[in-house]
C-alpha cells in the first residue's frame, strides 16, 4: 500500500516545474487556503435576511468550528500512537513550501478543510459546495507541493468526517447552549451599535 501511495505521490509531485502558474497556485492553496475557509465562515456568520436565518447560519458556523476542533483532536491522538515522516524526510521531492516537523499522517489541512465542509454542507448547500471544491484543491495541493502523501490527505478527510459526525451526534446536547451564547452575542452587539449611534448623534 505504501509503495502505491509513493508512486501516486511522485506522479503528482513531479508536475512541479512544468507550469509556473500552476506551481504558484498550488503553493497559495497549500499555504493560505485555510484563510479562504475562514472568510467563508465569517461571511456566513454575518449573513441572513432576518434574525432567524442569521441565527441558523451562526449555529452552522459554531457547529463547523466545533467539528474542526474535534477532528484535529483526533489527529493529535493518532500522532501520539503513529508517526509517519513527511515525504521529504525519506525521499528526494520537489518541495515548494517550508519543511514541517509534524507527522505526515493524517494531514491537518485536509482534516480541517473536510470537517468544515461536512459540517457546513449539512445545513447550507451553497457554502458547503464551495468548501468542498476548496477541500479538493487543498488535498491535491498538499501532495503537489511535497508536504504529504496521498494517504495522508485521505486520512485527513476521514478524520474530518469523524469529527463532524461526532459533533452532529452531540449537537442536541449543546444546541441550547449555543443558542444562548448567540443571543448574548446579538444583545451585546446591538447595545454596542446603539451606543455608537447615540454618541455620533450627540
Amino acid at each position: 500500500m505504501q509503495q502505491l501511495d509513493y508512486r501516486i505521490f511522485t506522479v503528482i509531485n513531479n508536475l512541479v516545474g512544468q507550469s509556473k502558474f500552476l506551481d504558484l497556485f498550488m503553493v497559495i492553496i497549500a499555504k493560505w487556503g485555510a484563510i479562504i475557509f475562514g472568510l467563508i465562515l465569517v461571511g456566513l456568520f454575518f449573513s441572513g435576511k432576518d434574525l432567524k436565518s442569521k441565527t441558523e447560519n451562526r449555529k452552522t458556523v459554531v457547529k463547523a468550528v466545533m467539528s474542526a476542533f474535534a477532528a484535529l483532536a483526533i489527529n493529535q491522538l493518532i500522532g501520539l500512537i503513529y508517526f509517519r515522516p513527511r515525504p521529504f524526510a525519506n525521499h528526494a521531492v520537489n518541495l515548494l513550501i517550508d519543511r514541517s516537523p509534524d507527522p505526515s499522517f493524517p494531514s491537518d489541512h485536509a482534516t480541517g478543510a473536510s470537517s468544515l465542509s461536512f459540517a457546513v454542507s449539512s445545513t447550507n448547500s451553497v457554502a458547503g459546495a464551495i468548501m468542498f471544491v476548496m477541500t479538493i484543491l487543498m488535498i491535491i495541493s498538499r501532495v503537489y507541493v511535497g508536504a504529504h502523501y496521498p494517504l495522508d490527505v485521505l486520512g485527513g478527510v476521514l478524520t474530518g468526517f469523524l469529527g463532524s459526525y461526532m459533533v452532529e451526534k452531540a449537537w442536541p446536547l449543546c444546541e441550547n447552549w449555543v443558542i444562548k451564547l448567540l443571543e448574548l452575542w446579538e444583545a451585546s452587539t446591538e447595545r454596542l451599535f446603539n451606543k455608537e449611534t447615540n454618541s455620533h448623534q450627540n
